[in-house]
């Protein structure tokens, strides 16, 4: 993963409010199963994903 790429996917979990971060470290945020919701369709999940799930769906561009 380039620098860039880096960057891009942690602001994309800081909006979606799943990690908070200042240099140098991260936070994992709790997951409220009744407030997570696909970004795409909006449509709430009920069951929390692992980090790596999200991490790959971001990878592959937000597809499911």
């Amino acid at each position: 993963m380039s620098g860039q790429e880096l960057i891009a996917s942690r602001r994309q979990l800081e909006c979606a409010e799943l990690v908070a971060y200042k240099k140098p470290l991260y936070q994992v945020l709790a997951l409220e199963p009744e407030k997570v919701a696909d970004s795409r369709s909006g449509k709430r999940q009920r069951e929390p994903r692992s980090a790596a799930e999200i991490l790959g769906q971001i990878m592959k561009g937000g597809q499911s």
